[in-house]
């Protein structure tokens, strides 16, 4: 069975809906991520082509895998960044054009988070509390602030959130101007979810969904003739000991501590940190800020593996970002642990390299 290559097409701008397929390039690379914004690139376009005069500011791509019942999008996303270079060698002229660009999730991560959306009145509230099942109000915060709630100077065109199935688990949290790229990563950690933002029907459709365990039936290992490589890495943690500073003045001023033991043993020392959260005394928050400040920071194992994309072991088939999944080492030791980032390389005619990074955590 030959397996497809990932499509890619231009997009309108502000509409969002598929114009002309991209299948004259050098090279193209899409990186799938799943708590952060993914990118892409495109080389060696011919400048005289549709995709070109797309791939321009305001411009964007979808890129669809698969066939039949398993075609889906695999990514969509927004210009950031174009190329042209123009030769001339003797009596031969070409032009070459390149673009490369984030995934749509951009559009929410770009954005703060505002006490008091619906006005953008600073006097009226200090701070906005969120507390609730992680999805419903990871999308509530989303919709503040630039969905249907925001205010009309904030309200991204043709963007929406699908319908609530209120899925995670509870997270509580107050607000004020952080940035909704380090919120959607903390509530969807605590909330055991993952966001997602894609191109439907000409709408940018912010959603969440959750990855699917396949860590008994899916062993990536180099002995199961299944990759090419295995590597594997460790880091050492940034910080294993947490101090959070709440509200309050001089010796009235709330704090919470919070420590990851078993990182300091395995590693042998104690590495301190501080958070400012002077913008609340709620306990539960405090509390919660710290662990994301561990989370974030905490020692980490990974393994990247490169599979042999074939028939029975195919991504978006099998498996795909998010999906918990078991890597397995030379020395024995199996990595149990979701699919953290996909990296695909392409030419028109073949995918080059697929790539899978699994995170082992703390």
């Amino acid at each position: 069975m030959t397996l497809p290559v990932p499509e890619i097409w231009t997009r309108a701008p502000g509409t969002y809906r598929r114009l002309h397929r991209v299948d004259v390039y050098s090279k193209a690379t899409v990186v799938l991520r799943d708590l952060q914004p993914g990118a892409w690139s495109i080389e060696g376009i011919p400048c005289d082509s549709d995709a070109a005069a797309d791939l321009e500011a305001g411009g964007g791509i979808i890129v669809w895998y698969g066939d039949g019942d398993d075609r889906e999008v695999l990514m969509s996303g927004r210009v950031e960044h174009v190329e042209e270079v123009e030769t001339f060698d003797g009596d031969v002229f070409s032009c070459s054009h390149s673009a490369t660009g984030v995934d749509d999730l951009a559009y929410v991560t770009d954005r703060l988070a505002h006490p008091v959306p619906a006005t953008l009145n600073f006097a009226t509230a200090a701070t906005k509390t969120y507390d609730g099942v992680g999805e419903t109000i990871l999308k509530a915060l989303v919709d503040d602030n630039l969905g249907s709630s925001a205010h009309s100077s904030r309200v991204l065109a043709n963007f929406a959130t699908a319908t609530d199935s209120a899925r995670g688990d509870n997270v509580r949290d107050e607000i004020r101007l952080d940035p909704l790229a380090d919120l959607v990563v903390a509530w969807c950690i605590r909330a055991g979810i993952l966001p997602r933002v894609r191109a439907i029907e000409g709408t940018l459709t912010f959603d969440v969904y959750e990855g699917v365990d396949r860590s008994a039936e899916l062993v990536f290992a180099v002995t199961r003739s299944n990759v090419t490589t295995v590597r594997r890495t460790e880091r050492s943690p940034e910080l294993n000991f947490v101090w959070v500073g709440g509200g309050g003045e001089g010796t009235a001023r709330t704090f919470v501590s919070d420590q990851d033991a078993a990182s300091q043993a395995r590693w042998q020392y104690r590495r301190e940190g501080f958070r400012d959260r002077r913008d609340t005394t709620d306990a539960t928050v405090l509390a919660e800020s710290a662990a994301e400040e561990l989370d974030a920071k905490a020692a980490a194992r990974a393994v990247l593996v490169v599979p042999l994309d074939t028939d029975r072991l195919r991504y978006g088939t099998h498996y795909a970002l998010g999906d918990l999944v078991t890597a397995r080492t030379r020395n024995g030791e199996k990595v149990v642990q979701q699919i953290r980032e996909v990296t695909i390389s392409m030419t028109p005619d073949e995918v080059a390299a697929w790539e899978r990074d699994v995170l082992a955590g703390k």
